[in-house]
């Protein structure tokens, strides 16, 4: 297969004509847009999209940073669906995704901006970071527009795309007080992790409107594990015989408090209600089948892909871009 170079000798042309050519850009003449693509047809080229950028000296690559990726992640196909949404918006819109996974070390020998550079990445879609990460402190400054996915940052080239949290939360707190539950045991994620800290949020001024008191030894941490939150449950329900209801931060460690809660010979929703939150698959599968907040994961990748090419093309976009949810009632309350 030709290079661009020789497909540009062979047109007569430069090679910044023939990339404009290839991608239907206005300035290049009818004429020499449909010679240059008969030529590149019969020769069966298909432009390098590093080769295409350099030409025209942008990028048409957007970053999906993921950050502390582990097994766990692929009980509730979250990652996925995000990815899904993303690459199916950038794929219509002529632009490449990639994929970039990150941890702690790594952002300490890297900076995100010498990442864009190295690989040529216009704007990045950032998912995972906790407060203290390296990426989450220089994406507060950074001028690589970046779209931040569940994390509530501010920056000069930075958005967001969430779920109402603290709203959503006090949706199902309230739930649990309209079926009589004042006891409620909170197990929540990590302590750094921007989204633990909106649902404790929720939590906290759901019961405050409720004037029920606000008891700290109800509140637990268990990482988004589903084994933590296991042992957290049966620490949380040995400790305080007076719970009725235990709202947990996540639908995976929602499925350990509920085998907690069996294994000690109590019932769900009888003796202990039960509620999550994201509406992973694997909610519907329990038994009982969990109340949750189901989160449109798919929807959050298309708006923040969508949100990103919009600040790459200029134009103005919202700082934060609420993803509708919805309550799932189901056997656990």
């Amino acid at each position: 297969m030709p290079s661009i170079k020789e497909i540009a000798e062979l047109a007569g042309v430069s090679v910044t004509t023939v990339s404009k050519a290839l991608n239907n850009y206005p300035d290049i003449g009818e004429d020499t847009k449909r010679r240059i693509k008969e030529i590149a047809e019969k020769y069966n080229y298909s432009p390098n999209l590093a080769a295409r950028n350099l030409a025209l000296k942008k990028s048409n690559i957007i970053g999906l940073v993921l950050s502390e990726i582990r097994e766990t992640d692929s009980n509730g196909n979250i990652i996925f669906r995000i990815l899904t949404g993303a690459k199916n918006y950038c794929a219509d819109n002529d632009f490449e995704l990639l994929i970039i996974i990150t941890d702690v070390k790594k952002q300490k020998n890297k900076k995100l901006s010498q990442l864009c550079k190295e690989r040529h990445i216009a704007g990045v879609i950032i998912y995972g970071l906790k407060q203290g990460d390296p990426y989450f402190e220089e994406i507060t400054k950074s001028s690589i527009p970046c779209i931040a996915i569940d994390i509530r940052v501010k920056g000069e080239c930075l958005a967001t795309i969430t779920t109402d949290n603290i709203k959503a939360v006090k949706e199902l707190i309230n739930c649990l007080y309209q079926k009589g539950h004042r006891n409620i045991g909170f197990i929540n994620g990590s302590k750094e992790a921007d989204v633990s800290i909106y649902r404790e949020k929720g939590y906290r001024s759901a019961l405050q409107e409720l004037d029920i008191e606000i008891k700290e030894n109800y509140i637990v941490f268990a990482d988004y594990y589903e084994d933590i939150a296991y042992e957290k449950a049966k620490e949380l329900l040995k400790n305080n015989l007076e719970l009725t209801a235990i709202f947990c931060a996540s639908d995976l460690m929602a499925l350990g408090a509920l085998r907690a809660i069996q294994d000690l010979g109590k019932r769900v929703p009888e003796d202990i209600a039960l509620v999550g939150f994201d509406g992973i698959q694997l909610s519907d599968y329990s038994k009982p089948k969990l109340t949750t907040i189901v989160q449109d994961f798919k929807t959050m990748g298309k708006a923040a892909a969508e949100k990103l090419i919009k600040m790459l093309n200029n134009e103005e976009v919202q700082k934060v871009e609420y993803i509708p949810y919805y309550f799932k009632k189901s056997e656990s309350v």
